[in-house]
Parts: structure tokens; sequence; C-alpha cells
């Protein structure tokens, strides 16, 4: 696999906040918004590790794509909040990670009380909660 290669769609093409990871902390509250909904790869681009965005629980499907091979995989997301995009580094693996996330690491400003973390999920008794995706290669 050659990341110059691959690039990963993100659908419906629309504005989202990409969320910066500041060390294990993410740092929601310099999101920034971005448009971009092709991703081409590159190892460097994981430099500052996985590329986190806010997807608001709206369908959204990732799609990474040897667009010469026309091969790859395709990651539909029902109900995620969040999805990560990410690839070892400075080891250059050969692979590249497709995400649903339900929740988020602490951010940069936590203060170690449950009670009020970010991007958690809270049931109250005897509630469930179920999280769907599906992934086809073709």
């Amino acid at each position: 696999m050659d990341f110059a290669d691959y690039h990963v769609e993100l659908t419906p093409h629309k504005e989202r906040q990409q969320i910066s990871l500041v060390g294990n902390y993410t740092d929601v509250a310099h999101a920034v918004k971005t448009t971009t909904n092709d991703i081409a790869l590159s190892h460097k681009l994981f430099a500052h590790d996985a590329l986190i965005f806010n997807l608001q629980a709206e369908p959204t499907t990732l799609t990474l794509t040897d667009a010469a091979a026309h091969t790859g995989v395709t990651l539909r997301l029902e109900n995620a909040e969040y999805c990560g995009i990410w690839s070892p580094y400075p080891a250059q693996a050969p692979f590249v990670c497709l995400e649903p996330w339900w929740g988020l690491a602490d951010d940069v400003t936590a203060k170690g009380e449950l009670s009020t973390k970010n991007a958690i999920h809270a049931l109250p008794a005897q509630t469930s909660f179920t999280g769907k995706y599906e992934i086809s290669v073709f």
C-alpha cells in the first residue's frame, strides 16, 4: 500500500468541525470548521495523531479508495457523533483506520470529573444505546 495512491472521502460533502488533539487530549474549544471532504493520504498527515470530525450523529459515509485500482472500503455511519481517521506515526504502517466514535478522549480542560466529561453518553437506568455502522469492501 502506497499512501499516495489513496484518499478518504466523507459524504455528504458539507462543512464539519475538525477537532484537534493535544497529546492524549482533545481540544474541542479550538475545533476548526472545514469543508475538506476529500483527504489525500500521507504518513505526515497523522503526525499529530488522528483526524477527528464532528458528525453530529448525521448519516455519513467514509470511503477509502485507491482510484487507480478502483478498490477500497466504505464505512457507513448511522448515529456516530464523531469519526476518527488515523494511522501510526512516525511508523509508516501499511494501513489507515476509519472508525466510528461515540465519544472523545478527555478534553484539555478536563478536571477529572466523570459527570462533566465532554462527549460522554449517560444512560438512565433500564435504557440502552446501540451504535450502528456498516463496512463494505469493493
